[in-house]
Parts: structure tokens; C-alpha cells; sequence
């Protein structure tokens, strides 16, 4: 069965060279690497200058491991660029989803109608609920600054969606909601 590793450069500093040669020795299918460090969480632009140190020691050491980059990518030709000037083989899309789904479909949240939105966290929260084992519903609710946001009004709306308890409060509140595109 193939393996992956999503792992950072580093806990308190970058430290690439102490634990990428042993990780790459054990040839996992793929490692991804989040291009900051565990203390700088992403408080920091990632460091996508690391990704070259990376690929240079896969290429030494073991060719096959399939090296993806993560970190302040936001859209699929950000990512190709990234891939482009670093040499790895991939790049993975973390935060810069939140909010738009549709960025796989090359669209940015700005161009996407507020009712398509809002409409995609209704079923984004009712399929969160159907998660097994459940989760509680506020862990959820990270995600709803980025749907409800842009908008006169916004403000307002997202502190009554930060009310809900489930899916069918969510769905309510944004049912009452008067907006304009």
C-alpha cells in the first residue's frame, strides 16, 4: 500500500537536512511539505525557496519519492508556478480552498454569486454533520468568515451563522437573510 508523509520544514527552525535524507531512505510515495516551520504556522509567507534544498536531496537520495509543496497556494495557476520555478512534482491546496470550493474549477470566491456561497456552507454544514463519529458543530464554524464575507451585511450575518448549533439553525438564519449581489 503506497505511503505519504505531510510533514514542515521544521519545528522551531528549518532542520531539512537532519530528517528529509532518513524519510526519503524509507521511500514513501509521496512527501508533502509545508514550507514553514511548526512555530511559524502560517503567520509567515511559506518559504518556497526550501522546496529547491528538498528536491535537491530527493534527486541524491531517492528519485522516486514524489515531493508536493504546500503553502500560500490559493489557485491552481499559483500552484503551477510554484511547481514551475521549485522543481517539485506538485503542490497541494490547503487554506487557500476555504471558502472556494470552486477553486479547482479555476474560479475565485470574489466571481462567485453570494447565493452560490452561501448555498455551498448550507451543504458544506449539512454534510459536516453527517461526518462519522461526529464532531461537534462549532469546530465547523471556522469556515464561515470565509463564505459570509465581502458583502454589506456581512458582518451582521455572520454573527447570527456563529449562533447556530447545527445545519437547520445555519440553514434559518440564512433563509431570514436579506442580501444583494
Amino acid at each position: 500500500m503506497p505511503v505519504s508523509v505531510k510533514t514542515r520544514v521544521g519545528y522551531n527552525k528549518e532542520s531539512l537536512d537532519e530528517w528529509l535524507p532518513v524519510l526519503l531512505e524509507e521511500a514513501p510515495a509521496a512527501i508533502t511539505l509545508h514550507l514553514r516551520t511548526r512555530k511559524e504556522m502560517s503567520l509567515v509567507p511559506a518559504q518556497w525557496e526550501l522546496m529547491q534544498k528538498a528536491v535537491a536531496l530527493r534527486d541524491r537520495i531517492n528519485p522516486n519519492v514524489l515531493l508536493i509543496g504546500n503553502g500560500d497556494v490559493d489557485s491552481i495557476e499559483t500552484g503551477k508556478q510554484l511547481v514551475a520555478e521549485s522543481g517539485c512534482d506538485g503542490a497541494m491546496i490547503g487554506r487557500g480552498m476555504f471558502g472556494n470550493p470552486w477553486v479547482f474549477a479555476g474560479r475565485k470566491a470574489e466571481d462567485t454569486p453570494l447565493a452560490e456561497k452561501l448555498a455551498a456552507l448550507i451543504e458544506l454544514a449539512h454534510d459536516f454533520e453527517k461526518i462519522v463519529p461526529s464532531k461537534s458543530f462549532a469546530i465547523l464554524k471556522k469556515h464561515i468568515k470565509a463564505f459570509a464575507t465581502g458583502f454589506d451585511g456581512a458582518a451582521h450575518l455572520r454573527a447570527q451563522l456563529m449562533e447556530a448549533e447545527n445545519a437547520t439553525e445555519l440553514e434559518a438564519v440564512i433563509a431570514k437573510h436579506k442580501y444583494e449581489e
